[in-house]
């Protein structure tokens, strides 16, 4: 799991089930963002941004 996903999940409203549904989510983005749908990668993209 990357730091910055480490610190994210630390102050996240997410638990359990979701969390690691998007921790997956952002595996998948941080190996190759094309391979997730859009919406997630402009997600994604603005959380890397803020950290």
């Amino acid at each position: 799991m990357s730091d910055d996903f480490k610190r994210t999940r630390q102050s996240s409203w997410l638990d359990g089930a979701d969390a690691c549904w998007l921790e997956s989510m952002y595996d998948a983005y941080l190996e190759n963002p094309d391979s997730i749908e859009p919406q997630w990668r402009t997600q994604f993209a603005a959380l890397k941004k803020n950290l």
